[in-house]
């Protein structure tokens, strides 16, 4: 599907969001048929919520032994196509700043690990879940920044979110938010984030836009890495 800017006149890419995925094939092709150029879909299955195992990854992680499968196999499709047609979601109950010790250190692992495998399908990028709100990020930018030192070359776009709400799960009982603090600054958010990873070339902005956007809402982002 070409698309084209109206001021600029570059093309733009269009893609399609799944927040299930249980069989690849029959999606891709039905992207392709509707004439968007890739989808965007979770690379583990929700069930497969886990620490790893692997000492230089994260040493203090609690280990979680499991004996199925981490997710689907890397062969359902082929190089080309991951690396142009699939990008992937980082699993949403990662919460790599939570007050929680134990969710903390699994997060940060669980994080580092399907980074790692998706940079060994070679997509171009991943999808994070969006930070948290009412806390600093630093464990999150340092997961972060360690995977993009780790695997050279992958794009990780942080999932913001441009409305009204808090900027995460309204249910992690780890942030304390009212409805007024939920239209705070989250520009303020993603700049800590920016500034925690040194402005790394290789960390984007997906933004979420609400349908009523507030009018001037996207000035602020115009010099930002905006995917």
């Amino acid at each position: 599907m070409v698309v084209t800017h109206r001021e600029t006149g570059e093309q733009i890419c269009v893609g399609l969001e799944v927040q299930a995925l249980p069989s690849i094939r029959p999606k891709m092709e039905a992207v392709e048929a509707i004439g968007a150029d890739f989808v965007v879909g979770p690379l583990v299955h929700p069930r497969y919520e886990r620490g790893v195992s692997e000492p230089d990854v994260c040493s203090d992680a609690p280990k979680i032994e499991r004996n199925d499968p981490f997710t689907r196999s890397d062969m359902e499709l082929s190089s080309s196509e991951w690396s142009s047609g699939f990008i992937g979601k980082i699993s949403p109950w990662i919460r790599c700043d939570s007050s929680n010790r134990r969710l903390s250190l699994m997060s940060e692992a669980a994080l580092m690990q399907e980074i790692a495998f998706a940079k060994h399908l070679g997509l171009r990028a991943v999808l994070t879940p969006p930070i948290n709100r009412g806390c600093s990020g630093a464990n999150f930018a340092r997961a972060l920044l360690s995977s993009l030192s780790l695997h050279p070359g992958m794009n990780i776009w942080v999932r913001v979110p441009l409305e009204s709400s808090v900027a995460g799960n309204p249910d992690d009982s780890d942030v304390s938010y009212s409805r007024e603090e939920g239209t705070s600054d989250v520009w303020g958010d993603w700049n800590r984030l920016s500034t925690l990873c040194d402005g790394h070339p290789s960390l984007g902005i997906a933004l979420e836009l609400p349908a009523n956007l507030p009018k001037h809402a996207l000035e602020r982002w115009n010099g930002e890495p905006v995917c």
